[in-house]
């Protein structure tokens, strides 16, 4: 049995999910975001992305979080990020393009903010520290989660992952 038992039945994945400063709990599946307080489903909700202002275009959202810089949402998907208003609206001046994430590919898997007080994007098998000061990372070249993350030795493979994939010309 699942924890919340109002999420889609044949659920394989979640795209994205992030706490938001209500203590709701809110997934994004597909083109859905549902909202949760503790583990009861919303009313109203599944609500469609473009609910929050997004266009209909955006398929899915790969990750979500309140950035502790100045504690607003953020929603990034693809190439492209939106930040939320307080009312959960996307502000008027977005999206914008990833790249001003510097040193953050596109595409991501998840960000999120660790109790060291750091971002850190996650792109397949590595990630970025951010610096949230400066606007980039820390680290040009991702560094392997296994091994940061788990303490995992480093696994050499025959079909080396790339995990940055910033692009050579913008898009």
């Amino acid at each position: 049995s699942r924890l919340w038992v109002n999420l889609p039945k044949n659920l394989t994945h979640v795209d994205a999910v992030y706490e938001r400063h209500d203590k709701k709990i809110v997934f994004f599946i597909g083109n859905l975001i549902y909202v949760f307080q503790a583990v009861t489903l919303e009313p109203g909700y599944p609500k469609p992305l473009t609910s929050l202002g997004l266009p209909s275009s955006v398929e899915r959202i790969d990750a979500a979080m309140i950035w502790g810089h100045n504690s607003k949402t953020y929603l990034f998907s693809g190439t492209m990020y939106w930040r939320l208003e307080d009312d959960g609206q996307v502000e008027l001046d977005y999206p914008r393009d990833m790249s001003v994430w510097r040193g953050v590919g596109y595409n991501i898997d998840t960000v999120f903010q660790w109790k060291d007080g750091a971002t850190y994007f996650f792109k397949g098998t590595g990630f970025w520290k951010f610096n949230d000061l400066k606007m980039r990372v820390m680290n040009e070249k991702a560094m392997q989660s296994s091994k940061f993350w788990f303490g995992c030795p480093a696994v050499e493979r025959e079909d080396p992952i790339i995990v940055n994939s910033l692009p050579t010309e913008k898009p």
